[in-house]
């Protein structure tokens, strides 16, 4: 393994091995090293982003479920404890399109005294679900619709917080 890979190639060559294959070149295995860690990068990157828009500092594994679907356009819905992918057939960057769907809308709801102060789930380009906690509000949609692509904005004004540490004087009198 070189120093900058993080799979190795005898791991890769395995899988490869396992679906069938009596042989394969090293260069093969090479090149599909360099594709998985690209893709696991990426991954990573939209689970980083997705934990972020959550406000937490750490990435769960329904970040990396919903990050595999932002990046490969798939659609993941839970049986039990197993996890069901398949193609979805909408475009590729449906996040985008809620989220776009959200700010032509922002105008609108925030003049309806029903979504001031709160966040909205928009789905399809329509708002699906309205709550006051962003988290709560995430795992409603969830469990009711499965892990699907979504937008949650805040529909008002958010007080910002900013603490500033002042240096502490020493009075000499």
């Amino acid at each position: 393994m070189s120093k900058d890979s993080k799979i190795s190639l005898a791991s890769l060559d395995r899988i490869i091995r396992e679906m069938g294959v009596k042989r394969v070149s090293s260069s093969a295995v090479e090149v599909l090293r360099e594709i998985l860690e690209d893709i696991a990068a990426e991954i990573a990157r939209r689970a980083r982003e997705i934990a972020d828009h959550a406000g937490r500092k750490t990435v769960i594994a329904d970040d990396i479920k919903l990050a595999y679907l932002y990046a490969f356009d798939r659609r993941i819905s839970r049986s039990s404890d197993s996890l069901s992918v398949a193609r979805a057939s909408a475009p590729s960057n449906r996040f985008e399109k809620e989220k776009r769907a959200f700010e032509e809308m922002k105008d609108k709801l925030l003049r309806d005294p029903n979504f001031q102060g709160k966040y909205v789930a928009v789905v399809g380009g329509k708002v699906i679900d309205v709550g006051e906690d962003k988290i709560e509000l995430a795992k409603r949609v969830y469990k009711k619709y499965g892990y699907i692509p979504m937008f949650i904005g805040f529909l008002g004004k958010r007080k910002r917080v900013v603490e500033v540490p002042s240096p502490e004087i020493e009075y000499v009198g």
